[in-house]
């Protein structure tokens, strides 16, 4: 799939001129999900920002939007082109940030928890977007939190610590008459969108779903893992977790595995999750 209307580029090059981009794989492969089930808020990321001391309204939305000038990804919205999904950029984007007082409830923190539950269950619109949502809620003088929910289209767990330090350096800069200090960025993630398709097509591209099919042939399309309930009539997503440390020599010896035989810690774990010795196949997150 080239890009509508744009130049193909180097892994370093920008590209010039253009409005809508392909997709990434990774992206792709949520487009999917998101067409089995669309209005999904299992994709959504809601996250948010504790701020104690004097917080300048005013400036904070200036700097929230800035952050949005900054990344290209966060004005992006998605759509059907020619039965192709695009990635299309915005030239810019106004991100509202309402502010809710909740300082007279008798318990804030009890009502900000209700606030971002409710938050959680609001989907966002992939072809109109836009698809970062701020909420401020106050609860009190000197006490703020900012609700910010994004889809995983245009975010993942390694943005987070990217746009607190751009909004920190955003949001300080006017407060002190100074210029943000922010690396200048010579790519946007569009441009490796577009790098990635042109750098996996063709016979590359082939060799490698070749090899995924081989792997993959014959694999059943469930689990047979033990699990503690009976497999729903239909999914919900609402999954739960249960957390485990594992001591730290047991965590060593892991990881002299991991090297011994050239994988990243990740394989040995997922190989002691294999209960049983029939074909098992998981998914791992990726980044990008």
């Amino acid at each position: 799939m080239q890009p509508q209307e744009a130049e193909m580029t180097s892994p370093d090059g920008k590209a010039e001129g253009s409005y809508a981009f392909p997709l990434t794989f990774a992206q792709m492969r949520l487009w999917f999900l998101e067409q089995l089930e669309p209005g999904t808020t299992t994709y959504l990321i809601p996250w948010f920002i504790h701020v104690r001391g004097n917080l300048n309204v005013e400036t904070l939305h200036a700097s929230l939007n800035r952050l949005v000038a900054r990344h290209e990804v966060l004005r992006t919205t998605f759509r059907a082109n020619g039965g192709e999904p695009v990635q299309v950029v915005a030239p810019t984007l106004d991100i509202p940030l309402p502010l809710v007082d909740i300082s007279g409830a008798p318990t804030p923190y009890r009502e900000a928890q209700r606030h971002w539950s409710e938050e959680k269950q609001i989907p966002l619109d992939l072809r109109n977007g836009p698809l970062l949502r701020a909420t401020l809620l106050r609860l009190g003088e000197q006490e703020h939190v900012l609700l910010l929910t994004t889809h995983h289209m245009v975010f993942d767990g390694w943005s987070r610590g990217i746009l607190v330090r751009d909004l920190s350096a955003l949001y300080q800069a006017p407060l002190s008459g100074q210029s943000a200090e922010l690396p200048h960025l010579p790519i946007q993630y569009a441009d490796y969108a577009v790098w990635q398709r042109a750098h996996l097509q063709g016979e590359k591209l082939d060799q490698k779903l070749a090899y995924w099919k081989g792997r993959l042939e014959g694999a059943p399309s469930r689990h047979d893992l033990p699990t503690d309930r009976p497999r729903p009539a239909m999914q919900t997503f609402r999954g739960a977790e249960k957390r485990v440390t594992l001591p730290k020599n047991l965590t060593e010896k892991l990881n002299w595995l991991g090297r011994r035989e050239g994988v990243t810690l990740i394989a040995p774990r997922k190989t002691l999750s294999w209960a049983r010795p029939s074909l098992t196949v998981t998914a791992l997150k990726s980044k990008g």
